[in-house]
């Protein structure tokens, strides 16, 4: 039924590229030989009816597809990850652009099963997609057998540092993150986070607190500078300093405009709440993050707020509301096969997302660069 769905709307799509109707087609087809009427091409294109393989070829040619062409069309609709590395790019980026990462690492790991070539820009969409899923462990993985001969390159190693801190290897993170060391804010906001997770807080409060105060090139940067905010009141709330934990997370949510750093945001920001003893308040801002992480289409994100909902329920009292939002945090995480949140990690998502932009940004400017040139 799947196939069948997939090569109706495939028809679908060359014939009206084409701007072809279905009579233009029967009389296409009736001259090529085969002749296909328009009801059965139209229960096909519906999914309703099968084709069999002469009619097929007979439309391919009536679309101006060459014969030769079938096996890669029927190939690509059986199995999407088996087209080129450039189609499956294009694929997972519109899938994870439409909020549907659990597609797309699906894509990724049908052709990392299939051992094709994945290049490293499909490795990175893939270990994107697997981070918002929680599944750092396999996003590691991809971009570790992609990662540069030199070290020299900071957008690589700085998302496998990322990914490697999500999977629980902090050690891993630091060195890499030592790597890549050219002082940009990214670099700087990447060793805050691995500081932070190493135990050491009064350093990547500091590093953090640099970022956020100037560090930043751009003064309309505020995701970075309010995920700086975040490493800093995190370390601020492990050192037992509350009140200035909790006043820092104020302006890291100021501060944050895209959903899913806003969504981590108001996550620490509830948290530092709780460490105040202030439930009520802190369950209003999670009922934030929550819609923010949805229209971020993170799906651990949204785990990770159902938990922190559960330590804030225990807080208040309500051992029933406690219950229902643990389930919710483990549904996630079997959903989708998602590594167990290390409780307090630094916001990962957030990070990554801006690594992933900086690397697009580079991408856009050489390729404007090289156009002027030529």
């Amino acid at each position: 039924m799947r196939v069948r769905r997939a090569v109706g709307r495939t028809l679908r799509d060359l014939r009206s590229k084409r701007q072809l109707s279905l009579d233009d087609i029967e009389t296409l087809t009736r001259q090529a030989g085969i002749r296909v009427t328009r009801s059965h091409l139209s229960r096909v294109e519906t999914g309703l009816a099968d084709i069999a393989l002469p009619r097929f070829l007979s439309l391919l040619r009536a679309l101006g597809e060459p014969p030769s062409h079938a096996a890669t069309v029927l190939d690509a609709l059986i199995d999407p990850a088996s087209c080129g590395s450039e189609r499956l790019h294009s694929e997972v980026r519109r899938l994870l652009q439409s909020g549907d990462p659990a597609r797309a690492a699906r894509a990724c790991r049908a052709a990392y099963a299939s051992r094709r070539p994945l290049t490293s820009a499909v490795r990175a969409l893939w270990a994107s997609a697997e981070s918002r899923l929680g599944c750092w462990s396999i996003a590691e993985r991809a971009l570790r057998e992609s990662l540069p001969h030199r070290l020299d390159r900071d957008a690589p190693v700085l998302r496998l540092a990322v990914v490697s801190l999500g999977a629980g290897r902090t050690g891993v993170a630091v060195a890499l993150a030592r790597a890549a060391g050219r002082g940009s804010p990214l670099s700087r906001l990447v060793e805050a986070a691995c500081r932070l997770s190493a135990g050491e807080q009064e350093e990547a409060g500091r590093i953090a607190s640099r970022i956020a105060i100037g560090d930043v090139a751009s003064e309309q940067d505020h995701d970075m500078r309010g995920l700086a905010l975040c490493i800093a009141a995190e370390s601020y709330r492990r050192a037992g300093h509350r009140r200035s934990a909790l006043r820092t997370a104020e302006r890291s949510t100021e501060l944050a405009k895209k959903p899913g750093a806003l969504a981590e945001s108001l996550l620490l920001h509830a948290r530092c709440l709780g460490s105040l003893r202030r439930p009520v308040a802190g369950l209003r801002l999670l009922a934030r993050a929550r819609t923010q992480a949805r229209g971020a289409s993170i799906p651990a994100l949204l785990g990770a707020v159902h938990a922190e909902a559960r330590q804030l329920w225990l807080l208040a009292g309500d051992r029933g509301a406690a219950r229902a939002s643990a389930r919710a945090a483990q549904a996630v995480l079997r959903r989708h096969g998602a590594d167990r949140p290390a409780p307090g990690a630094p916001p990962l998502h957030g990070i990554f997302d801006e690594i992933m932009e900086s690397a697009d940004d580079a991408a856009q400017e050489v390729a404007g660069t090289e156009a002027t040139v030529s």
